[in-house]
């Protein structure tokens, strides 16, 4: 058959990004160049005939937004995504950038949520688990199949952590916990519904177009019902860890890159502040005093989980009694007390030195070069609780993400719970 010279020069550049792109080595925008074809395939026709992850989705008729994976709907955005961002991904070892970072990982096949601890009974060592928690005790799979929720529809709200995968028929009319706007018809819930895939090139807050600097965050997330985008500290930042494959902490296998809050080869580290090269993940404000700030993390969560912020849901503080925990309150501020004349904060058992790897991160108001990831003495006017003080992100090996271990889900009617260690949970801040 004669091909026309046109024809001959599309082929050869189709065969060209084949070679180049295969497999997928770009990063998104804001580390390294991003290759379209890494993540996007324009044909569907390169690697075979068979469902598989080599065929870019299979040859029946590919995946939605043209995507290099086994995508049917919005919903499944995981399984591509988590070709790089899960430790059994056909993407996993692969490296980007000069300094050949691999992606850090949020899911570890079998580790119910733990990451690579493997030893949990006294809450969670953070150096060994990613800054955003481990997805693997909510949604399970691999390369070929897919990644899918493994709890039951129904019980979406009360888990492990965010339950990706659930699509319309699981979230039409319910309300995220906490929230107070509920899913509508075609909604769904993935990666992209919090993360930007292409992020922004800018070097810190928020762009133009409503991505933060910081984990690619959407300032509005998908189906959050806000209209108000939230854009973060410049403060907060975000640890690279892992380069070319190091391990560290008992961590022996490559392919288990893990990008923790904060950088601990030994003992825990009380060096590492923001501004030594990124070897923390900090969660800056820039409110002084106890004023809701506005560019905080916990601002960020609260547009799903609004009810949950006592400065967003009214009339949730009286005086100095608290209905709900505080978020974005200093440890110490100018009302020790509360209306009860009980302590509101002991801060007997929060001692570096002896909890260490379990300390729970803070947000901070104080500078820069002051703001650590979590409490060290003296910093308590300055140091906030927030959302990720007590919760993963992502998930965890216990109830309601939690970052110590409770006996059940938490829900009405289920308040029974485990008895923690003084250097755990609660009682790091407040006696019992």
């Amino acid at each position: 058959m004669k091909r026309t010279f046109l024809q001959l020069l599309c082929l050869t550049a189709v065969f060209v990004l084949a070679i180049a792109v295969a497999p997928s080595f770009a990063v998104h925008k804001n580390y390294g160049d991003l290759a379209c074809g890494s993540c996007h395939t324009m044909h569907n026709s390169q690697g075979g005939t068979t469902a598989s992850p080599d065929n870019l989705g299979g040859a029946t008729g590919g995946s939605i937004v043209l995507l290099r994976g086994n995508v049917g709907s919005r919903a499944d955005i995981q399984n591509l995504c988590l070709q790089c961002h899960a430790d059994n991904g056909a993407q996993a070892d692969a490296t980007f950038g000069t300094d050949l970072h691999p992606a850090p990982k949020v899911y570890f096949d079998g580790k119910a949520g733990a990451g690579t601890d493997t030893n949990t009974a006294d809450g969670i060592n953070l150096s060994l688990l990613g800054a955003g928690g481990d997805f693997s005790a909510e949604i399970s799979g691999d390369s070929a199949t897919g990644w899918t929720p493994t709890g039951a529809g129904a019980n979406y709200a009360l888990g492990y952590g965010h339950s990706v995968g659930f699509g319309d028929t699981v979230l039409n009319g319910k309300n995220p916990p906490g929230g107070d706007a509920a899913f509508g018809p075609g909604s769904y819930f993935t990666c992209t519904s919090c993360h930007d895939p292409h992020g922004t090139d800018a070097t810190g807050g928020m762009d133009a177009n409503n991505i933060n600097a910081y984990r690619n965050l959407k300032g509005i997330p998908a189906g959050s019902g806000a209209t108000t985008a939230v854009g973060l500290s410049t403060y907060t930042t975000s640890y690279v860890g892992m380069a070319g494959g190091t391990t560290w902490s008992g961590d022996g296998t490559a392919q288990n890159h893990i990008w923790p809050v904060y950088r601990s080869t030994a003992a825990f580290d009380e060096t590492d502040v923001c501004t030594d090269g990124g070897t923390v993940n900090c969660y800056g404000v820039t409110a002084a005093g106890n004023n809701n700030a506005t560019d905080g993390m916990s601002n960020w969560c609260a547009q799903c989980h609004d009810n949950w912020h006592e400065d967003i849901a009214t009339g949730n503080v009286s005086g100095d009694d608290w209905k709900r925990h505080p978020v974005d309150n200093v440890l110490i501020d100018s009302t020790p007390d509360s209306g009860g004349g009980v302590d509101i904060v002991r801060l007997d058992n929060y001692v570096v030195s002896t909890i260490g790897d379990l300390s729970l991160p803070l947000a901070k108001s104080s500078d820069a070069s002051k703001a650590i990831a979590y409490r060290t003495t003296g910093d308590d006017g300055a140091s906030r609780v927030f959302c990720l003080s007590c919760h993963f992100a992502h998930g965890g090996p216990f109830y309601d993400a939690l970052r110590w271990d409770y006996l059940s889900a938490v829900g009405a009617g289920s308040q029974n719970a485990n008895s923690v260690p003084s250097n755990v949970g609660c009682q790091l801040c407040h006696n019992r």
